[in-house]
């Protein structure tokens, strides 16, 4: 005999997405920043068609706060809509940064401290690069101790219904993230990586992919994992 009994939702699920693309947005990356734009209809259509997603983006187009020869500010925004954050994307020209590594720990700190919605909300942040990061937070992004690597793990562990996927060379740093996601692994928290080859070993890293079943595939991620954090919120409002 079963056990089990119809959960009374009187309507489909609902819950709210907030998703931050952390985007190099240096020379080399021109195909990964027109790909993204190429795929937003479909990765915003998908979020509607799993379930009732009220969703939210957020864009920081990066290049390298520690070179003194990049003088290309970022393209930093809050919060908005697909539509706005298609424009702001449109907006982005791919350029500066100078040699590697960038800044893209200095970017995923300021993703992981965005603006969420408190309550009832997944979260996601996206990374794109082709490049390696320094290892050290720039003063301008933190005031402690500078050490990347260990604050970028801290602000993991301290994020709740967090989805991490980076999109990446399989550097140390981002091996290290994943290594420390595994050994702590915490059903609030996904970390994916999707490895490239590095642009350095005589391939062309993120310019070989294919984004719009990339883009296809973070949007089925983020679309399940949703509809996964809202029936943990249905399920702690039965308990109440």
């Amino acid at each position: 005999m079963s056990n089990s009994f119809p959960r009374p939702y009187a309507a489909p699920l609902k819950t709210q997405a907030d998703i931050v693309f952390c985007l190099d947005a240096t020379g080399s990356m021109e195909h990964c920043l027109s790909g993204v734009l190429n795929g937003m209809d479909a990765f915003a259509r998908d979020l509607a068609s799993i379930c009732r997603v009220d969703a939210r983006f957020r864009l920081i187009a990066f290049r390298d706060y520690h070179s003194p020869d990049c003088r290309t500010p970022w393209n930093v925004h809050e919060f908005t809509t697909a539509e706005e954050f298609s424009r702001q994307l449109r907006a982005v020209k791919a350029g500066g940064g100078g040699d590697e590594p960038e800044s893209v720990f200095d970017a995923m700190y300021m993703a992981l401290k965005s603006d969420w919605r408190p309550n009832r909300t997944h979260k996601s942040v996206i990374v794109m690069t082709d490049a390696d990061t320094h290892p050290n937070l720039h003063e301008r992004t933190s005031n402690l101790p500078a050490n990347g690597l260990s604050q970028i793990i801290q602000l993991i562990q301290e994020t709740r219904h967090l989805l991490l996927f980076m999109v990446a060379p399989k550097f140390p740093a981002y091996a290290a993230i994943e290594r420390a996601a595994n050994e702590a692994f915490d059903a609030n928290r996904k970390i994916m990586m999707n490895w490239v080859p590095r642009s350095s070993e005589g391939n062309r890293g993120l310019q070989l992919l294919n984004f719009q079943p990339l883009m296809e595939m973070i949007s089925g991620l983020v679309s399940a994992t949703s509809v996964d954090i809202a029936l943990q919120f249905e399920d702690e409002d039965l308990l109440l």
